[in-house]
């Protein structure tokens, strides 16, 4: 479906750039039509500049869902005008438009990713999760070293929930790493688990891990399931972090530990910029000190976790040359 979908974005691109070129140079077939139409040549002009810019935003990954949905109601006022003023044969307009509503939705894991560009909360989907999920590997080595330094407080665990789990190549890491305990990875995008199921597939743990669709701030677990709830670079994608830490905290055993690790907004520049080195694809080198810039602060992490259910964290440390801030809560209980 994705190969199909990236056929249609490729010759609906070239279609409405040639078309909107037409209209903006002032072609004469575009400009009797529009004096036809009534609106005038402004809105000949302006047609053809929302064609260009979506043939173009058809072109690139962050925009494709958007650029279709907003060309498919062009071509609802091209068939409308058609059928009211100008007449002529539809089919070009109905297949266009087909093709338009197919390609948004293909792509609509892009359209729910937008509000994370721009807000920096909410799912990493579609795009966004395929590219994140390039990230994961290429610091799964860095996860590896941050899990190693919690392997004593874990090594008893039975069920382990990872909140927020992205791609799950940093759920296969505790998994493999816990060869007795079952581990659960849930995140809101369903690209994210996708691509987190492809690679448990290919685990040795994979009969231990189960990977769902499903919202942090409303788990759909029991009271006290695990014993053992985790955490990594997703909480400042929670628009309600301390209603999240309330779920963590519900489905988590008394005596239970809670580990939560973060980038660091305030961590050193140079840091940043030999994590960012190691980022596959000039894209993700160029963002990720934005990314770090949308992060928190040990500070504020610690009062994440006061202003919830777990209090005061019983442990913080700042790893990865303090690139990373992690804290850890406890449950009270046995």
């Amino acid at each position: 479906m994705r190969i199909f979908g990236w056929i249609a974005r490729v010759l609906l691109a070239l279609l409405f750039l040639f078309a909107g070129g037409m209209k903006l140079v002032g072609g004469a077939e575009a400009v009797a039509g529009f004096e036809r139409l009534g609106f005038g040549q402004w809105f000949r002009v302006f047609i053809g500049a929302c064609e260009v810019s979506g043939g173009v935003g058809l072109l690139l990954p962050p925009f494709a869902g958007l650029a279709a949905a907003l060309l498919a109601v062009v071509m609802v006022g091209a068939l409308a005008s058609q059928a009211a003023v100008l007449g002529g044969n539809p089919t070009a307009a109905v297949v266009a438009l087909v093709l338009c509503l197919v390609v948004a939705w293909v792509e609509r894991g892009s359209l729910r990713a937008l509000p994370t560009m721009f807000l920096g909360k909410g799912p990493m989907d579609g795009w966004m999760a395929r590219s994140y999920d390039g990230v994961q590997s290429a610091f799964r080595d860095n996860f590896r070293q941050i899990f190693t330094s919690l392997a004593t407080d874990t090594a008893g665990a039975g069920r382990v929930l990872d909140a927020g789990c992205g791609p799950g190549q940093y759920t296969l890491v505790i998994a493999e790493a816990l060869p007795g305990a079952e581990v659960w990875g849930i995140d809101l995008a369903p690209t994210m688990i996708e691509l987190a199921r492809g690679h448990a597939a290919r685990s040795p743990a994979a009969a231990r891990v189960h990977f769902e669709v499903a919202d942090v701030a409303r788990l759909p677990f029991r009271d006290g399931e695990f014993d053992v709830v985790m955490s990594s670079g997703s909480i400042k994608q929670w628009p309600d972090p301390v209603a999240g830490l309330r779920e963590l905290h519900r489905v988590l055993a008394p005596g239970g530990r809670a580990v939560i690790s973060e980038l660091n907004r305030e961590a050193a520049a140079a840091a940043v910029a030999a994590q960012a080195a190691r980022a596959p694809g000039w894209f993700m080198k160029r963002i990720f000190p934005s990314v770090v810039a949308m992060a928190i602060s040990p500070s504020e992490l610690r009062a994440l976790l006061g202003a919830s259910p777990f209090g005061a964290p019983v442990a913080e440390r700042l790893l990865q040359d303090g690139l990373v801030c992690l804290a850890e809560g406890r449950k009270a209980g046995a």
